[in-house]
């Protein structure tokens, strides 16, 4: 994801995890602690660090490395490299997942779906 090399910079200093999306988040997916969320586009990885401090085991897919490295590390964490429509993830390898705010950057929706 070039663009976000060049623009995602500072991306982690202007956009702020919202506890409300949080909270719907966890009550949607509606699974026990310690479960495996696979977090598709994960930028920066807020979401993915309020779900990990929520008691979830989160894995961060996001194809720009530049936005990776300014995420906060955490113990239940754990980072690929990859596109939605070729997840870096055995099949059926995760509980649930999410996707905040990515879908307008996946190139095909239709394979980005089955995929996940």
């Amino acid at each position: 994801m070039p663009i976000y090399n060049s623009i995602g910079q500072q991306y982690s200093k202007t956009r702020v995890t919202d506890q409300r999306i949080v909270n719907t988040l966890v009550n949607l997916l509606n699974l026990p602690k310690d479960s495996i969320i696979a977090d598709i586009g994960a930028g920066t990885g807020g979401y993915s660090l309020a779900l990990a401090n929520q008691g979830f085991i989160v894995n961060a897919i996001e194809p720009s490395v530049v936005m990776q490295k300014q995420a906060k590390e955490h113990p239940q964490i754990k980072w690929f490299t990859g596109y939605a429509e070729n997840l870096p993830l055995p099949d059926k390898s995760v509980d649930g997942l999410i996707s905040i705010l990515a879908i307008h950057h996946f190139v095909h929706l239709e394979k980005a779906f089955q995929e996940m």
